[in-house]
């Protein structure tokens, strides 16, 4: 170890600190024997005189009973951080360019202060920080160099270091770890809107983002917080930030179990360096006014109290607290810098305290799940180390109290979230939903059609059982076959008014939506189509629509259909949906589809879009989507199809086998881009469009993978939405979609006290899709557990096929 040539100061800064005792800089301590207070010198010898500081004492910092002299530190100090007796600081050379990172030990008063490292090399203009792991007791410091900030760890025993990561963005906080194995918090710019900065979690690897909250800026590619510090339970952030028309830089407090935040810093100040103590409680941080001077504030949690610890004229900064809630800070004394430590029980202890909250009683649950992340999309709340409570069905209980139950599930690091709501499923069969449940899927809706003789279907469906919830939309496709009418003949007036009692029926047997699928049935016309919307209009049903055209590369194009389809909404006043559109009406043309949408949506018409996580398609080899000239229309070869759940990919004289065949091919037809920005819309949801279907299941790898695969390329991997959006797309917006009309939905896809108890709890960093094209029917990863209705029907073993909690969901009309 290299030892610093501060001690060598000691002799020269001793007379000092001599001089400082003597007038009066002394920390006071309660004689609990006498009740007098007792002045004692840094060498821990009481002195005689009585004397009392309070808060208008002259000279800096300010001080109270509690305050102690640590040591004098020949060194600009920038940033510390403590570490039990440990205590790791950033100072910087005469001219502000080189920096050290430095170790030393209150125990033995900081007499050897080791250099670990400089970083001579670092950008100008860039200010490093430094924290420890509690986990592995090394100093973490992040730094910028050569353009780029690197995340390294230091072994202070042996000086050892090791670049842990190195972040490709531009603009990166400090980075703030917990005492929680694998989770590490910063900020940055949101990858998906750079107009935002994101605080979020993420492992140690960095492959795993999750994204807290966001604040707004005020310009694209402005970090708007460059401090973040993430209290001991993880439910609360101290953030710093700069407002529009404000000078100063202001302290957040941002409570995750709430979603809300208040600013803590006094108005007109300089704020940050924030650091919270070991409990929890008492936040401390730095407040200036430029060119006056800096002073150290605490604030507590509980009581909403504030209290400045130091002159605000001095220079004091750098706050962190030790293991025993004392707090460490730097502060310039007479021209030299010393530490300082503060018993903050002793010096505020009438303060601090609180009154207890009664706390609630509860009872033994059927099911506990016990410290895990719960979150909730609707209120967009993140509770970290909360237990949850299910009774009879529903969601009793969320809290960080102890409780019990006849089940137990340990959640620990795991997510706690409702079950995902595919809304664009088909009919169970008694084997594909059991993929979807692997998926984390409670609730699939058959919203591409279900049929059209419900009452005789939910029977069957009520009669057999069902692992999961089910739901579904009038099918117009199966109007026409019940009519004899092919894909490509038109209808006359008496099929039309056919098609309207068949709807009045559908609906008040339970259907909540209508579904059409012109491109599959080329002959529908405008007049049955508005026809059928008419009588589900009474009942407030939502049009679902495969659009007419999916390309933009033929006559009729992607805008041709999706004025169609606004067209409908906008002469009804009618709710519609597009279907999938990343295959169907936004391929190739997503950027002006959406645009489309969303004058539409302005306008006041209500529309709504899915899609599916995948940049290809899937569909039977015998249907019109094949019809001639389609390799022109989807800007395919005869190479870009597959097989499905073969490796095989086709040639002319392959595809005209399969033609007259219905062998499902997979066509590689959609680009990246579209699947991106189909996800970026508030409006858009997350659905699969496909069953696996027993014996061979032999279907699109989307049947298996949909929602993992969207949480582990898109949210994960490429970052294109952040975790809750994705959520939102996979739970509230399709609930929302229909509650109207099927009121079960208006308990599900929250997480709140008396919800349904549909759960998913998943291993974030695990989750992933593996079904593939090659391999179609294979089970997600990471989905450890899933209830439905309370009960466990996946556990980490795999499915509990004889446990059928799902129930039909009904529309509800009054």
């Amino acid at each position: 170890m290299l030892v610093n040539t501060y001690q060598i100061r000691y002799v020269a800064i001793g007379l000092i600190v001599a001089v400082l005792i003597f007038t009066g800089l002394t920390f006071l301590s309660d004689d609990t024997e006498t009740g007098s207070n007792t002045n004692t010198n840094i060498d821990g010898n009481q002195n005689s005189e009585q004397n009392t500081l309070n808060q208008d004492h002259e000279l800096d910092p300010l001080i109270v009973s509690g305050f102690e002299d640590i040591i004098p530190v020949s060194a600009d100090i920038i940033d510390l951080a403590v570490n039990g007796e440990k205590v790791a600081f950033l100072s910087k050379d005469d001219q502000g360019s080189n920096f050290k990172l430095s170790v030393g030990n209150i125990a033995n008063e900081m007499e050897e202060i080791t250099v670990i490292d400089d970083f001579s090399n670092s950008d100008e203009g860039s200010t490093p920080s430094i924290t420890w792991d509690p986990e592995t007791n090394q100093v973490v410091m992040n730094v910028k160099e050569n353009g780029t900030w690197q995340l390294v760890t230091y072994d202070v025993d042996s000086g050892e270091k090791e670049e842990l990561h190195t972040f490709d963005e531009e603009m990166i906080s400090n980075v703030s770890v917990t005492a929680f194995e694998n989770q590490w918090f910063y900020a940055q710019l949101l990858p998906s809107d750079p107009t935002k900065t994101t605080v979020r979690m993420n492992n140690s690897s960095f492959d795993a983002p999750m994204d807290i909250f966001q604040v707004d800026g005020m310009n694209e590619n402005e970090l708007m917080i460059e401090e973040v510090a993430v209290s001991p339970d993880r439910n609360h952030y101290a953030f710093t930030m700069y407002e529009e028309g404000e000078e100063e830089q202001q302290l957040w407090l941002y409570d995750s179990t709430e979603n809300s935040k208040q600013r803590i810093s006094s108005e007109g100040k300089h704020a940050g360096e924030a650091s919270w103590s070991k409990d929890g409680q008492l936040l401390a941080y730095t407040e200036s006014v430029q060119d006056e001077g800096k002073a150290i504030a605490t604030y507590h949690v509980t009581n909403d109290e504030q209290w400045m610890v130091t002159e605000e004229s001095g220079q004091s900064y750098a706050p962190d607290w030790t293991n025993d809630n004392e707090l460490i800070f730097a502060s310039e004394t007479n021209d030299d810098l010393q530490l300082f430590k503060i018993d903050f029980q002793e010096a505020f202890g009438s303060e601090l305290t609180s009154e207890e909250e009664a706390t609630e009683e509860h009872s033994s649950y059927d099911v506990v799940i016990l410290d895990g992340i719960v979150v909730d999309p609707e209120t967009e709340t993140f509770k970290f180390g909360y237990n949850v409570g299910v009774n009879g069905g529903e969601i009793a209980a969320i809290t960080n109290e102890d409780i019990e139950g006849e089940e137990t599930i340990d959640a620990e690091g795991n997510i706690v979230t409702p079950g995902f709501i595919d809304i664009l499923s088909f009919n169970p069969n008694g084997g594909g939903e059991h993929f979807k449940v692997m998926d984390g899927v409670t609730t699939h809706l058959g919203m591409h059609g279900a049929g059209i003789e419900f009452q005789s279907m939910f029977d069957n469906l009520e009669n057999r059982g069902m692992i999961n919830h089910f739901g579904g939309a009038i099918q117009h496709s199966h109007m026409r076959t019940k009519l004899n009418l092919g894909p490509h003949d038109e209808v006359n007036e008496e099929q039309i008014e056919q098609m309207r009692e068949m709807t009045h029926r559908s609906a008040r047997e339970g259907a909540i939506g209508i579904s059409f699928s012109p491109e599959y049935y080329p002959g529908t016309t405008p007049e049955e189509i508005t026809a059928i919307m008419e009588v589900g209009k009474e009942y407030d049903l939502v049009s679902f629509f495969h659009v007419r055209y999916s390309t933009m590369f033929a006559e009729k194009t992607n805008i041709d259909a999706l004025e169609e389809v606004i067209g409908y909404a906008r002469d009804l006043d009618a709710p519609v949906q597009v279907q999938h559109i990343n295959s169907t009406g936004g391929t190739f043309s997503m950027e002006q589809s959406i645009g489309m949408i969303d004058d539409a949506r302005e306008e006041g018409l209500d529309i709504t879009i899915d899609l599916y996580p995948y940049d290809y398609w899937a569909t039977w080899a015998n249907t019109a989507r094949f019809d001639s000239g389609f390799l022109e229309r989807f800007q395919l070869d005869y190479s870009d199809l597959q097989v499905a759940n073969t490796e095989e990919r086709l040639t002319e004289e392959t595809f005209n086998q399969y033609r007259s065949e219905r062998t499902l091919l997979i066509a590689y037809g959609i680009p990246e881009d579209d699947v991106k920005n189909a996800m970026l819309p508030d409006y858009a949801m997350i659905g699969s469009d496909t069953i696996m279907v027993p014996p061979d299941y032999n279907n699109h790898p989307r049947g298996s993978g949909t929602f993992s695969r969207t949480y582990r390329k898109y949210v994960k991997e490429n970052e294109t939405i952040h975790f809750m959006k994705a959520l939102q797309m996979m739970t509230t917006l399709s609930a929302e979609r229909l509650e109207n009309v099927a009121h079960a939905l208006q308990t599900k896809a929250r997480f709140q006290v008396g919800m349904d108890a549909d759960i998913n709890i998943l291993d974030y960093e695990k989750l992933t899709d593996t079904a593939s094209p090659e391999n179609v029917a294979s089970f997600s990863e990471g989905v450890d557990y899933v209830l439905i209705n309370g009960q466990i029907v996946k556990e980490k073993e795999g499915l509990k096929k004889n446990v059928l909690p799902g129930e039909v969901i009904r529309s509800d009309f009054d």
